[in-house]
C-alpha cells in the first residue's frame, strides 16, 4: 500500500471531443480519485497538465518564442486546477490548488512549508504552473512534487497501458515493458516521459508507474500496490 502518492493528469484528459476543458470530464476525474482515497485512505498531490489547451513545445511551431509558449502553457494548466479542484470540492475534500506562477485570485503561492503542511493536515494538494519556469515539463513538475514531499510512487496516467519498446499507436508488434530502471529508459529514448523528468526519477531514487488513463478506475488497486496494469520504473 502506498501512503503518499504523487498522481500525474496530462491536460488532454480533461478535454472531450466537443470541448478543450470539459467540466464533465474533470467531474469524472475527481469522482475516480475520491473512490481511490476512499478506499486506500491515501494522501494526495495532483500534478496538471495543460495540453487540452496549449502545448508550449508545439507553440513555438507557430512562431511563438519557447519561453513564451511554456508560459502560456504553464498559464493552461491552472485552468484544468481549477477544474480538479471544484470536483473535488464536491466530495466534501479539502483541496489546495498550489501554483508555481502568482495568481492570487484563484490558487496559492506554491510554498514548501505550506504543502508540506496542507499534506499533514489531509489535503489534496493541486499542483498547477509546472515548475514555474520555462524549458521543464509537468511530468519534471511531478518528479520534484514527488521527490520533494518524499511521495512513495509517482502514477503517470497515460494514453497507453505503459512502456513499449516501439510506439504501440503505430507498431502492433510493439512490446511492452513490465519493469525498467530509469537507465534503460534512458539510453532507449523511450518517449513516455521526456529525459530530463526521467533524469530526476533516477537521481531521486524515484517509483513510478505509468498506466492508461482508463484504467483510473481501478486506481485505489493501484495504490493498494497491483502495479501489473502498467510498466514499473525503478532505479
Amino acid at each position: 500500500m502506498y501512503q503518499r502518492v504523487i498522481l500525474k493528469l496530462s491536460g488532454e484528459l480533461f478535454a472531450s471531443p466537443e470541448e478543450p476543458v470539459s467540466l464533465t470530464r474533470a467531474m469524472m476525474l475527481g469522482t475516480y480519485i475520491h473512490n481511490a482515497i476512499q478506499a486506500t485512505k491515501c494522501q494526495m498531490g495532483i500534478v496538471v497538465g495543460g495540453g487540452n489547451i496549449i502545448r508550449g513545445r508545439n507553440a513555438q511551431n507557430s512562431g511563438v518564442d519557447r519561453a513564451i509558449a511554456d508560459y502560456m502553457g504553464m498559464t493552461a494548466t491552472a485552468i484544468n486546477g481549477l477544474a480538479l479542484r471544484e470536483a473535488l470540492s464536491r466530495h466534501d475534500y479539502d483541496v489546495r490548488l498550489t501554483n508555481a506562477l502568482t495568481m492570487p485570485h484563484i490558487s496559492e503561492q506554491f510554498s514548501h512549508m505550506k504543502v508540506a503542511h496542507h499534506f499533514e493536515a489531509g489535503r489534496i494538494v493541486i499542483f498547477a504552473g509546472g515548475l514555474g519556469r520555462p524549458f521543464h515539463s509537468t511530468d519534471s513538475a511531478a518528479a520534484q512534487a514527488a521527490a520533494e514531499f518524499r511521495a512513495d510512487i509517482i502514477l503517470k496516467a497515460s494514453t497507453v497501458n505503459g512502456v513499449y519498446n516501439r510506439d504501440p499507436k503505430k507498431d502492433a508488434s510493439a512490446v511492452r515493458y513490465a519493469h525498467l530502471t530509469y537507465q534503460e529508459a534512458i539510453i532507449a529514448n523511450l518517449g513516455v516521459m521526456d529525459q530530463e523528468a526521467f533524469a530526476a526519477c533516477r537521481n531521486n531514487d524515484l517509483t513510478l508507474l505509468v498506466f492508461h488513463a482508463d484504467d483510473l478506475l481501478r486506481l485505489s488497486d493501484i495504490i493498494a500496490g497491483d502495479v501489473s496494469l502498467g510498466t514499473l520504473i525503478t532505479n
